[in-house]
């Protein structure tokens, strides 16, 4: 009974022990069970669509990722070839894409991938994006890398918004600076044009140079530049202001140098004037001993200045004699030198005989005839004669013909072409003249009232309508002055209620006055009535232009 006993307690342990170890593995069920069931619910709706979730199955399939890098790498490839070519052929190739031409003709695309290429080239580079098309196989060089080899070599967020943002700015940099600069004519603008800047640059160009100008322009690209440097190269753009920081500063600083040193040059020039003050009595006696020596007139003009002084006032003779007295024995023997001395410095007033040095100085004036004859006779004067065009005659004019040929019209290099129909034109009515008689009638006597008052007589008048104003041509009575008339404009306006009247006095060719005045109800004078006038449609004239109407329609 113990055997059988502990037996069974052995098997209730084994029995036990398998139970406990099923149920653990249901409890790590229960968990894996816990663990995707919040996964499920915060996934989004359309990733539980048949199609999606079929497309991601797919795709977890190694050989469909592989496959599909090299599809794109090989798209990136041909993609290049072909933009890169077109901006070398692109200008031959146009004709070919514009006309249709097919495989069938005898004339070949000149893009290294031939049709295809020029196609592509032409659509993604003249047609849009220009250069900035090559973002499009950057892109796909990305994409394919990261398919083939299941890692990315750079981040793909930040390298496809830096590529759409480098295919729209490089285009437009490029259509403003050729704008701006002297590349805006010849092959090199056609070029740029056709197939560098492409249709997206050229009307982002367009588009800010009519609502910001040039100048805003150039301050939008400058600040898109700065605001995509600070988000995808902060260390670049922090290490270029340290840089712009810095120059500056510098720049500054040799600024304040430079003004350092030239108020420290100031300062020296000003204590040396300062420490050496000219001494002008040491001046005068210095220059007056030479001054004789370099130039006779001098001593012509000082000797005259001393005539002058001996001519002084008798009150400054008795001070110079009593300067000589009280000269003491000893210099008694040599009475010259002082005598001599006190007078150079007693007299200042002699000083200014000085001044009459520079009145003879003009004088060489008088060689200036010679110096000219000598320049006139050097100068190679030719006189050349102007030849007047050759005027043929009408023979001559009917020679040429008949050996050249009939006259050259230039009609029949566009032989076809219609001239458009009038049809075209806006219709603005018959253009025929609505005056009234009443209000022909009611200006003539205004007119004459108005003249009348100022006892200015009429022998006649009469009127022309035209489209816009209407002409009154008076013929005054005679003895009337036409001035008389001339200054009552503004009157007759005032009589007349109308604004903008013209006197013509006197109407050329004719011995009248003329007063234009506004028609109360104009007429709109259109192109269309001026076109199918006979007078425009049966012109002889080459190239017949209608200006408007005059008065006289």
């Amino acid at each position: 009974m113990a055997k059988n006993i502990l037996l069974t307690n052995d098997d209730n342990a084994s029995k036990a022990n398998s139970k406990g170890a099923t149920s653990k593995p249901k409890a790590k069920k229960a968990k894996k069970k816990s663990k995707t069931k919040p996964e499920e619910a915060s996934a989004p709706l359309w990733t539980k669509l048949p199609l999606v979730s079929t497309v991601q199955e797919t795709w977890a399939d190694e050989r469909v990722r592989t496959v599909s890098g090299l599809v794109a790498l090989a798209t990136c490839l041909i993609f290049t070839l072909s933009i890169v070519s077109s901006f070398v052929t692109g200008s031959l190739d146009i004709r070919l894409i514009q006309q249709g031409a097919t495989l069938e003709d005898l004339e070949t695309y000149n893009n290294i991938l031939g049709s295809l290429g020029a196609h592509l080239g032409y659509h993604l580079c003249r047609e849009a994006l220009g250069v900035g098309a090559m973002a499009i196989p950057f892109m796909l060089l990305l994409l394919g890398l990261k398919w083939v080899t299941d890692r990315s070599f750079l981040p793909l967020g930040k390298s496809f918004r830096l590529a759409a943002f480098l295919a729209m700015f490089v285009p437009w940099s490029l259509a403003f600076l050729t704008n701006q600069s002297d590349l805006g004519g010849g092959l090199i603008a056609s070029a740029l044009d056709d197939h560098i800047t492409g249709a997206a640059g050229l009307w982002l160009l367009g588009q800010g140079l009519h609502v910001v100008g040039s100048l805003g322009s150039g301050i939008f690209l400058m600040s898109a530049v700065a605001i995509m440097m600070t988000l995808h190269a902060p260390g670049v753009s922090k290490q270029l202001g340290r840089k712009l920081g810095s120059w500056f500063k510098s720049s500054e600083e040799a600024m304040m140098d430079e003004d350092a040193q030239d108020e420290a040059r100031v300062q020296e020039a000003a204590s040396e004037t300062v420490d050496t003050p000219p001494d002008p009595v040491a001046a005068t006696n210095t220059l007056t001993p030479e001054a004789p020596a370099e130039d006779d007139a001098f001593d012509l003009a000082i000797a005259r200045g001393m005539d002058a002084a001996a001519e002084a006032p008798v009150a400054e003779a008795p001070a110079a004699e009593a300067v000589v007295e009280e000269a003491p024995v000893e210099d008694a023997v040599e009475p010259e030198a002082p005598a001599t001395e006190p007078v150079a410095e007693e007299a200042p007033a002699s000083e200014t005989v000085d001044l009459d040095v520079v009145v003879p100085e003009p004088e060489p004036a008088l060689e200036v005839p010679a110096a000219e004859d000598t320049t006139d006779e050097s100068v190679e004067f030719e006189v050349k004669e102007v030849q007047e065009e050759e005027t043929l005659t009408t023979e001559q004019l009917e020679d040429l013909v008949e050996e050249f040929g009939e006259e050259y019209d230039p009609t029949l290099d566009l032989g076809r072409f219609q001239l458009p129909n009038i049809d075209k034109l806006a219709n603005h009515g018959d253009g025929a003249n609505r005056v009234t008689d009443e209000e022909l009638q009611q200006n003539k006597e205004n007119i004459l009232r108005t003249l009348a008052n100022f006892k200015i007589e009429v022998s006649k008048i009469t009127a022309e309508v035209g489209p816009t104003v209407t002409l009154y041509e008076i013929v005054p009575a005679p003895g009337i002055r036409i001035s008389k008339i001339k200054n009552l404009e503004d009157d007759i306006a005032l009589s007349l209620a109308a604004l903008g009247i013209r006197i013509i006095a006197p109407i050329p060719g004719k011995g009248t006055i003329g007063i234009e005045v506004p028609n109360s109800n104009p007429d709109v004078v259109s192109m269309r009535t001026l076109i199918a006038s006979d007078k425009f449609q049966n012109s002889d004239a080459a190239l017949p232009i209608a200006l408007g109407k005059t008065i006289s329609n």
